[in-house]
């Protein structure tokens, strides 16, 4: 697999965390169309939204 750019957010420089938790983190990258957006990712590591436990 390639570097996973939500596992390693030092791969994208502009992203920052903005909330942490257990179980997920809140992330934004700077940006002018939508303002304020981010992603919710999952603490644990999955290659797809399918694979469960």
């Amino acid at each position: 697999m390639e570097v996973c750019p939500l596992c390693n957010l030092e791969v994208l420089k502009e992203q920052q965390i903005v909330l942490k938790n257990e179980k997920c983190m809140f992330v934004q990258i700077p940006q002018e169309v939508l303002v304020g957006s981010g992603l919710i990712i999952p603490i644990e590591h999955r290659e797809n939204v399918f694979e469960r436990n």
